[in-house]
């Protein structure tokens, strides 16, 4: 939404846009933990785990945070960033009018693929997502000291009320759907978490929720092969088009 927000450069739309995000990111987490703490506890799915403990696993493997790691990571960043550039002004001398960051997403998807497809070399996504966490709370806080909440005055109650029926929409969606069309099990329950974080746009924040559910209770494997896919590469791609869809015709 930021990015789409600076792109149409819109009077206020970045304000507006940022006053969103900071929402989602707080209740994408707050929503999150309750509801499936309610679903596990309603229908029993820790007993019903067959011969599995609620710590039973292998600790996940970590790559060590030192200086070859993050140079790397941060390298390959910078290729994902650049080669995106490229591919960015391609599609807008084409005609086709996306945010600016689906570049960079299309050159992120390729790096990683053809890692693990050919083994050439290695993406370490624990330490993409620390450096991607330390610059978003740099960009957050350099934002939000930029903030102009006047410019909020007169949208006020209408951004009130559609954040509200958001918070509202989702949970019940997470709750009684997708729970359900996920298996109804654990792992759904962990899906379901991480769902809450996706429906308010953040993919990082959905796994930094199923993340705290199986630091609590037990692994998902299932749950962390699923929701990064979706997240990570359908949900920003299906977002960008639909809303400029949207801003095209109602413009």
């Amino acid at each position: 939404a930021v990015a789409i927000a600076t792109t149409v450069a819109a009077e206020g739309a970045t304000v507006v846009a940022m006053a969103t995000a900071t929402y989602a990111l707080i209740v994408g987490s707050l929503i999150s933990g309750p509801l499936a703490n309610r679903l596990i506890k309603k229908h029993n799915l820790l007993e019903k785990r067959d011969g599995v403990g609620m710590y039973d696993s292998d600790e996940e493997k970590k790559t060590p945070l030192d200086p070859k790691h993050v140079s790397t990571a941060s390298f390959q960043i910078i290729m994902a960033m650049g080669i995106g550039s490229l591919i960015s002004n391609y599609l807008s001398k084409a005609g086709i009018v996306l945010p600016s960051y689906i570049g960079a997403m299309f050159a992120a998807a390729l790096i990683r693929n053809i890692s693990d497809f050919t083994g050439a070399y290695e993406v370490h996504l624990d330490i993409i997502n620390i450096i991607g966490g330390f610059t978003l709370t740099i960009f957050l806080s350099m934002t939000l000291m930029s903030f102009k909440l006047w410019e909020l005055q007169g949208l006020a109650l209408p951004l009130v009320i559609m954040l509200v029926a958001q918070t509202v929409l989702i949970g019940v969606f997470a709750y009684f759907i997708t729970f359900r069309l996920t298996g109804k099990d654990y792992d759904a329950v962990v899906m379901t978490s991480g769902h809450c974080g996706c429906g308010f746009g953040t993919t990082p924040k959905a796994l930094a929720n199923m993340e705290a559910l199986t630091a609590k209770y037990f692994p998902s494997p299932k749950a962390f092969f699923v929701i990064p896919i979706v997240g990570g590469l359908f949900i920003d791609f299906f977002n960008a088009g639909i809303i400029t869809l949207f801003m095209n015709i109602l413009h």
